[in-house]
């Protein structure tokens, strides 16, 4: 699940055609996680949402992810479509938490926190053919074939399943123990971290085929994944150096 669920305020995230990974994403709209949306043209619509945490912008249309309160007081997880002129809105409810909404195969999916996914079909969400291991989030679309699949480990009490990363088309999976800080891709690149007794190691994938392109261990988990960078000229190993609020 990601982070910023449990967290409230106004810092912005600007939607991109994908809500996860892209290359060179348009920006048109910001969303905040009060549940305002902002358009290039200062046009502002505010959803009645609490604590909207994902979206996307897709063929003229706006997908914000979050939760609203009902009218017995109980915070209900819902998808909000927005058309492109901010006009029209269509609220969702469903029974479990969303972690992502996202493009594959041109069509719009959505994952909870149990696993299953949803397609949206004309009007209405049905349950896809296709599932993940509970608490996954989608790090990468191409919004074609490829999507990159990452999955904590379970409690070490329960030992439900353990934590990893996978692709779909190209096929390739990555086994590792990992818990808070969700694998996310980098100028190109997966970054992980696996969760150790003392400290952890730092990994860096590739996204077509999975493969270690390099890692380092460290003692303490950097306060962000993305600020941990690679020094030219040792093939195989990662430097941590500092950037922004990162090691």
């Amino acid at each position: 699940m990601k982070n910023c669920k449990l967290l409230f305020g106004l810092f912005f995230f600007t939607i991109s055609i994908f809500s996860v990974c892209h290359a060179t994403p348009p920006i048109s709209k910001k969303w905040y996680e009060d549940g305002k949306i902002v358009s290039s043209s200062g046009k502002k619509l505010q959803l009645d949402l609490q604590n909207a945490y994902d979206g996307l912008e897709y063929k003229n249309k706006i997908y914000i992810v979050g939760f609203k309160i009902n009218s017995d007081g109980i915070n209900t997880p819902q998808i909000v479509e927005v058309s492109e002129d901010l006009k029209e809105i269509q609220y969702w409810t469903f029974d479990s938490i969303i972690n992502d909404v996202f493009v594959y195969k041109h069509s719009i999916y959505a994952n909870n926190i149990a696993g299953k996914v949803f397609e949206l079909t004309g009007d209405s969400w049905k349950e896809a053919n296709m599932s993940f291991p509970e608490n996954s989030q989608v790090v990468f679309s191409d919004g074609m074939e490829q999507l990159i699949v990452c999955h904590s480990a379970s409690a070490p009490m329960t030992a439900n399943h353990k934590g990893g990363c996978y692709s779909i088309s190209p096929n390739w999976r990555y086994d590792f123990t990992w818990f808070d800080l969700a694998p996310k891709v980098c100028g190109g690149k997966l970054y992980t971290y696996e969760n150790k007794v003392n400290g952890g190691i730092f990994r860096v994938l590739s996204l077509e085929s999975g493969q270690v392109l390099c890692s380092k261990i460290l003692a303490t988990p950097p306060g962000n994944i993305c600020d941990i960078e690679q020094k030219p000229g040792r093939v195989g190993t990662c430097f941590s150096c500092p950037r922004g609020t990162g090691l």
